[in-house]
């Protein structure tokens, strides 16, 4: 009756396209990231899918726009309620606290992103003289360890204090300090939306090589490419595509929005506003199955 596929587009847009040539209601749940750039791409799920199910909600927004039709229906990680933010309600900056610096989840990523990061770090540090800040390297899984300390060998600077936050195994993690949170260094991907459903401020960055670099200056379609940014439908977190590997406009765009307790604050504010109440949403397979059952199946419908 529903042909229900999840991610994977690759295969799944064809899966869904052959489906429903054939006369089977197709849904699709994770909105791919056609989204941003290169929208010609969006032609390949007009074809296949009677309905997309989106995560984030200027997903839904965009894809309707470009003729799939599309809901909202939230996405697991962010399910309501919400644990508390992890940045007090006051900027820690006067005192002890930490910093994290987040590379990726892929080996490329982390290998582009170590150095960069570490960098930026120091180049914080210097900036923020009067802080004692201690900075935690946030890995996705523990066998990345390798992965980061080889990459951050090629790094020019690093800063004194840095520790490391990895997977404990089940769902807890082992960090390496309890120091308030200041804030994040980041790189693009799922991880802005989750620092900012936390209440996080941070710069966003992502490395690339001059060719792709210019390849997503060519077809980006969005005016940010960092979740954060676009949940809020403004700029809420600096964001940045890097070529070379020094950090130091990473760290300038990083200060911007931690060295000052004024603008700290107005940036968690806006963080907890515009990212985490939007995407806060509870029930989500319970709405993510209601919409799947919201229109009848097309050979229901034609009869």
């Amino acid at each position: 009756d529903v042909f229900l596929t999840v991610d994977f587009p690759g295969l799944n847009a064809r899966l869904a396209r052959w489906a429903r040539k054939r006369g089977v209601h197709t849904v699709h749940l994770v909105a791919p990231a056609s989204w941003a750039y290169m929208p010609w791409r969006t032609l390949r799920w007009r074809l296949a899918l009677d309905r997309l199910l989106a995560t984030f909600p200027f997903e839904a927004v965009l894809l309707e726009g470009s003729g799939v039709p599309s809901t909202f229906v939230g996405h697991p990680l962010f399910e309501a309620p919400l644990p508390a933010p992890r940045t007090p309600e006051t900027w820690p900056g006067d005192g002890p606290c930490r910093v994290e610096l987040l590379p990726g989840s892929r080996h490329q990523e982390i290998r582009a992103h170590a150095p960069l990061l570490l960098e930026a770090a120091a180049q914080v540090e210097a900036g923020m003289p009067a802080a004692s800040i201690e900075y935690v390297v946030r890995l996705a899984e523990a066998e990345h360890r390798a992965v980061f300390d080889d990459a951050a060998s090629r790094a020019r600077r690093c800063p004194e204090r840095v520790g490391f936050a990895t997977p404990a195994g089940g769902d807890g993690t082992t960090d390496a300090s309890e120091r308030p949170l200041l804030g994040a260094i980041a790189s693009s991907g799922t991880v802005p939306a989750a620092l900012g459903a936390d209440a996080v401020p941070m710069a966003i960055v992502y490395r690339l090589s001059p060719f792709a670099a210019f390849g997503a200056w060519v077809g980006l379609i969005t005016p940010f490419f960092g979740l954060a940014n676009l949940i809020a439908g403004r700029q809420v977190a600096p964001e940045r595509i890097q070529i070379s590997g020094r950090g130091r406009r990473v760290a300038e765009d990083f200060l911007g929005v931690v060295a000052s307790p004024d603008v700290w604050t107005r940036t968690r504010a806006q963080l907890v506003e515009r990212v985490r109440d939007r995407i806060a949403v509870p029930d989500v397979a319970d709405r993510a199955a209601r919409a799947v059952l919201q229109e009848p199946p097309r050979a229901t419908r034609s009869a």
